[in-house]
């Protein structure tokens, strides 16, 4: 500590420290009790009568930046022992969350500084869990930051006793009065709060089951591991909730995933029109305006993430069913989607046009040589047009044609 030039007695006090070769953790206890009564604005009398803890708990309500460091030196100059620590920090936390004069969570920085005021973090936790029945049942928010905290508690030392403790708790905690109470705001953040999404995922499941999955998504701390166990959560327990996969997904701006899911979500629907009879009717048409809606927004969301050959591929297909759709408006009943290789000539034969050629060809991506024998037995189209149709497709298997 730093002598204050205009205090002649803290001059004197530090002077003492220096020269006092016997007695001098008794004089550096004076001093420190001396300076703590300036900041608590008190006498030095009625400090040294005080009891640790009730000096403790005023060092600990100070409003200035250096509260922490003048505690630990408090704590350092009285040689209090790391239980007596233990415990005098468990009661300043518990007497915060019950009078509610600061709350903890709001300042994780300040919160792993008063827990490193112990120098055996786990004791702290066992204190706090020892004084669990303390917090009334209606004051639920203060237990579920009384979990919080004695879960950082154990997690400093990896004590795997107390987690597993904290972990049992919170789960009978939730099933038994957060969740049939209606306070999902809580379950979030006993869930965040911890950061056990793997060891947690009930919480995922009640609040799946009440609708207040989205609640998660407003909660913006820890993104990346939230962000991780949420899709994990959606691709074992929810596969066909799409709804929720592209929720989760925009919320973490993740383009690519959110078209992988469109494209896939089309691509079921084309099969779905594969597996039944082609027959032209009014269903068919909307399913296939579904399906190139579901492609637009795919490949809206692969470029928006620079995905530039999944876009490519989405708008061919596309495309295709664009044109499927003009020559069902017309009357047609030519089919050319979800077509097997052995019909892909016919359908080709049959398109007035060499840019529909071009266009279902690309769709379907048709190798090299497949193309070469199938648009060599087009009659109504030039060769130097088909060429250049080739060109245009696959300009590196041009020469296939030459062969």
């Amino acid at each position: 500590m730093l002598p204050l030039p205009e205090d002649a007695v803290t001059v004197q006090l530090q002077r003492l420290v220096e020269e006092c070769r016997h007695g001098s953790n008794y004089c550096k206890r004076v001093l420190n009790l001396y300076q703590l009564s300036k900041d608590l604005q008190c006498s030095f009398t009625h400090i040294c009568k005080e009891e640790p803890g009730s000096v403790l708990q005023k060092l600990l309500l100070l409003d200035q930046p250096e509260r922490f460091r003048k505690t630990q030196a408090f704590i350092r100059a009285q040689a209090l022992p790391a239980d007596s620590v233990a415990q005098l920090v468990s009661s300043a936390v518990l007497q915060a969350l019950l009078q509610q004069v600061f709350r903890l969570s709001e300042g994780g920085d300040s919160l792993m500084q008063l827990i490193k005021l112990c120098d055996e973090p786990s004791l702290v936790g066992l204190k706090l869990l020892e004084n669990f029945n303390a917090v009334p049942l209606r004051d639920l928010s203060g237990i579920v930051e009384l979990l919080i905290i004695a879960h950082d508690c154990f997690s400093l030392t990896c004590n795997m006793e107390g987690i597993v403790r904290v972990l049992q708790t919170a789960r009978h905690l939730s099933h038994s009065y957060l969740a049939p109470g209606d306070h999902y705001g809580l379950l979030v953040r006993l869930l965040t709060g911890m950061g056990r999404y793997n060891e947690m995922t009930y919480i995922f499941d009640l609040l799946h089951q009440n609708h207040r999955f989205e609640m998660l998504l407003r909660k913006k701390v820890d993104t990346d591991r939230k962000q991780t166990a949420l899709l994990d959560y959606i691709k074992r327990c929810l596969p066909a909730d799409s709804e929720k996969h592209n929720m989760v997904a925009l919320c973490f701006s993740m383009r690519r995933e959110i078209g992988e899911n469109h494209e896939m979500a089309a691509r079921t629907q084309l099969k779905m029109i594969e597996s039944q009879d082609w027959v032209v009717t009014p269903d068919l048409k909307t399913s296939l305006v579904k399906v190139l809606g579901l492609l637009k927004d795919a490949a809206e969301s692969y470029f928006k993430d620079s995905c530039v050959r999944q876009a490519t591929r989405c708008v061919r297909t596309a495309k295709l069913v664009t044109l499927q759709l003009h020559f069902l408006n017309q009357g047609s009943e030519l089919r050319l989607i979800n077509l097997q290789p052995s019909e892909l000539l016919i359908a080709v034969m049959a398109l007035p046009h060499c840019y529909q050629v071009w266009g279902m060809l690309c769709a379907c991506a048709v190798a090299a040589m497949e193309l070469r024998l199938s648009l060599l037995h087009v009659q109504n189209h030039s060769s130097v047009i088909i060429i250049l149709l080739v060109e245009c497709c696959f300009p590196d298997s041009l020469y296939l044609f030459f062969l």
